[in-house]
């Protein structure tokens, strides 16, 4: 079994239909040039650019948030999205932490 150039075709398509983004992470990068992110100290929710010195796609992202003015990095973001999860599954018995 080898590569189909026509499933991979109608894949992309059928993703790009429902969910409104390239398949492509490289070409989606190209076509969106940002990725909405939400501040993990104050919520305020800022399109950051992907590339650059310290764009959203590189290791050493960091980012100043214009409403706190708090310096955030991939590790800020994930331990916020851990914290969210964990107040999360205090209120709702039945949460799943992910």
């Amino acid at each position: 079994m080898g590569y189909d150039e026509t499933k991979c075709h109608s894949a992309s398509e059928y993703w790009r239909t429902r969910t409104g983004f390239v398949f492509d992470a490289i070409e989606s990068m190209r076509v969106d040039t940002t990725r909405s992110i939400q501040c993990p100290f104050c919520g305020e929710t800022e399109d950051i650019l992907w590339n650059g010195d310290r764009g959203f796609a590189q290791a050493d992202f960091e980012h100043k948030c214009p409403g706190c003015h708090e310096l955030f990095t991939h590790d800020t973001l994930r331990a916020g999205k851990f914290l969210q999860a964990v107040n999360q599954a205090k209120e709702d018995r039945g949460y799943c932490l992910p």
